[in-house]
């Protein structure tokens, strides 16, 4: 897979560890985390200790899988970042997420970053299955993943060694049958 991918409006890079100070700015705002951590901000140790060795545990550049940073191509601003994760239980599985500042919610990027990795996963052959997973309240992120064409599947606890148990949706779409 490329280093680089840029769309339309955006470029992206792979995140590495240098990068958690932009993962920091994006997790310091309080409405950013309101449905991932009920809006508790990451601390800098945290970021250290905890979510930088997180991503590097799943990041592979072979296949794309990682954290995908993303500027604004008009400014050069970060906007945010795109996950693709293999599902450790079922690695044909590919988990797809994403995180923007508030000041670019609205615009489109998620759509337009999604539907960039979304076909990217499909492109791998041995990608079966595509899926997200968002609070119910977030609407945001739930209507991304329908503009990709991703469907319901169900609602259940998810339990992550990072953050609380909590009640998600599960959204999801298999591979085209023609590639």
């Amino acid at each position: 897979m490329s280093k680089k991918y840029e769309t339309d409006r955006l470029t992206y890079a792979m995140m590495t560890a240098e990068d958690g100070d932009l993962m920091l700015d994006l997790d310091s705002d309080p409405e950013v985390m309101r449905y991932i951590t009920n809006g508790k901000c990451t601390t800098p140790e945290d970021m250290r200790d905890v979510y930088i060795p997180r991503m590097l545990s799943y990041t592979n550049k072979t296949c794309g899988w990682g954290l995908w940073k993303t500027f604004r191509k008009e400014d050069g601003d970060f906007i945010g970042w795109f996950l693709l994760r293999p599902n450790k239980d079922a690695p044909r599985e590919v988990e797809i997420g994403w995180r923007f500042k508030q000041k670019y919610w609205g615009m489109g990027y998620g759509t337009e970053g999604a539907t960039l990795f979304r076909d990217h996963s499909f492109a791998q052959a041995n990608v079966e299955k595509l899926y997200a997973i968002a609070l119910p309240g977030n609407i945001g992120s739930i209507g991304i993943m329908k503009k990709i064409g991703m469907t319901f599947i169900k609602r259940y606890i998810h339990e992550d060694t990072i953050f609380d148990p909590e009640e998600v949706v599960h959204y999801e779409m298999k591979a085209p049958t023609t590639r």
